[in-house]
């Protein structure tokens, strides 16, 4: 009995740790829908959901002018190519360094991973600027 105890929190510890660093080295297109969108001082931080997969992602972007028409609205959805802040360059190539990181710091802003609220990265977009999306 002692055995299959044993057992049974390995199988979920191996099942559950996957889930909580599946998006973190993701450099992707994904469409997502736009839950809020909020600021801290030179920064957007755009919270989206991913719509197929239901991933929580938080995207930060540099505050820039933006004409009305390219920007991203509350409640829409966008396809944004994401990827992770928490990278560096090693031996020439980008590396996911994250793991044992939780926060960063970027020109006196602060920017969490929130695992409260399901959100295990910080990333950012590069068809974002500021508000403005950026079509293909």
């Amino acid at each position: 009995m002692k055995n299959i105890y044993y057992i049974v929190v390995l199988i979920i510890f191996i099942s559950c740790k996957p889930s909580s660093v599946k998006q973190d080295n993701c450099c992707c297109l994904v469409e997502c829908y736009i839950n809020r969108i909020d600021s801290i001082n030179d920064y957007y931080i755009i919270y989206a959901r991913e719509r197929i997969k239901g991933h929580n992602y938080k995207i930060i972007s540099k505050k820039v002018q933006c004409e009305s028409k390219n920007k991203i609205k509350l409640g829409g959805t966008y396809n944004l190519e994401i990827s992770s802040i928490f990278t560096a360059m090693i031996n020439g190539k980008e590396e996911y360094i994250g793991d044992n990181l939780y926060c960063i710091t970027i020109n006196d802003s602060r920017f969490c991973k929130e695992p409260e609220n399901l959100i295990f990265d910080v990333s950012k977009s590069k068809n974002l600027n500021g508000l403005c999306y950026i079509k293909d």
